[in-house]
This record gives C-alpha cells, structure tokens and sequence, in this order.
C-alpha cells in the first residue's frame, strides 16, 4: 500500500514538475537533459523534472522558492522513492518530454493577489513578483515499458527576480482565499 502510495506521489509529482518543460538547463544549474529550454521561465519546469528524474534533490529545489519548499518535507529518500515509482511505472531509460499547449501572461493585479496570498499564507514578507505566467503543458512520460501524454496547468511567477514554480498557487486560488479569508 505504501509503494502504491509512493508511485502515485512521484508519478503527480513529476506531471506537475513537468509541466514547464524540460530541456538543455543553463550551465549554472550543473544537470543537463535533451530538453531544450528556450526561454527563462521554463527553467522551474526543467529543475523540477530533471530532479526528479535523476533523484536529485538540490535541482528539484532550484524549482520552488524556499518558502514553499520549507513547508514540503522532501529528502533524498523521497527523491529515491519518486525514481523508483517512475521506474516501477514506466520502466527504465524514462525519457519526459513537454509541449506548452497554452500560455498567458498574469496581469499585475493578479500578480498583487498572489502575493498577498503568499504574504498570508506563507507568513512571507518583502517579495516582489514582477512578473507571472499561467501554462498549461502536454507532458509525454516514456520508459521501457509504458508510455503516459497528460495535460497539466501551472502557474510560474518570477519572484524576487527569480522564476519559480507554484503549482499549487493560481491567481484564482489566491482570490478566493483572499475573499474566504478577510480580516
């Protein structure tokens, strides 16, 4: 029960990790795939899928900004679950690929909204998010012995300079919890 547990969380977490796109990751991130990334704010969607890919728990962080991932318990043996899930799934060589189906640019209320939301939420103060992206992807999962296409939506925010990914913080989310949570 508890592999099956695994498997499922590593084969979610990699469709929402993958969601951005992999890629030939700039040099200062120090992995590299076959994925070409052409633009900086795929570069979340790449750490995210190479870290989990590879069981590299250092490239999955560079994914998420620090606030969101202190409240996420991820260790290496976490990340050798995950592998070990994807593995189970799909066999070994997994190869992940992504196409952006659909892109849109979050305007700059929004953009207030969500940081308001990380400010409540997260107990995060002083950041700036200067700018955001809402994507949705086709994520293809391909191993020896099993294939996955998905369609997922993820919002990516450039956040104190930085891209990162909250897969799990839309515009949407954060007014509605704005508006449940008025003080």
């Amino acid at each position: 029960m508890l592999k099956k547990y695994y498997k499922l969380l590593a084969i979610l977490l990699l469709v929402v990790l993958i969601l951005s796109g992999c890629g030939t990751i700039k040099e200062e991130n120090k992995i590299k795939d076959e994925v070409t990334i052409d633009v900086d704010y795929e570069f979340p969607i790449g750490n995210w899928i190479n870290g989990i890919k590879y069981g590299n728990l250092e490239q999955y962080k560079k994914a998420f900004p620090e606030f969101y991932l202190e409240e996420k318990d991820i260790d290496e043996k976490e990340m050798e679950k995950m592998v070990e899930a994807l593995e189970d799934t799909y066999g070994r060589n997994i190869k992940i690929k992504y196409e952006i189906i659909k892109e849109d640019n979050i305007s700059k209320d929004d953009l207030e909204k969500v940081r308001e939301y990380i400010e409540k939420v997260y107990d995060e103060k002083n950041i700036k998010i200067s700018e955001g992206k809402e994507i949705k992807l086709s994520i293809t999962i391909k191993g020896d012995v099993d294939t996955d296409v998905n369609s997922y939506e993820i919002s990516l925010y450039k956040i104190n300079g930085e891209w990162k990914m909250l897969n799990n913080v839309s515009p949407r989310d954060a007014k509605i919890y704005l508006n449940n949570n008025k003080k």
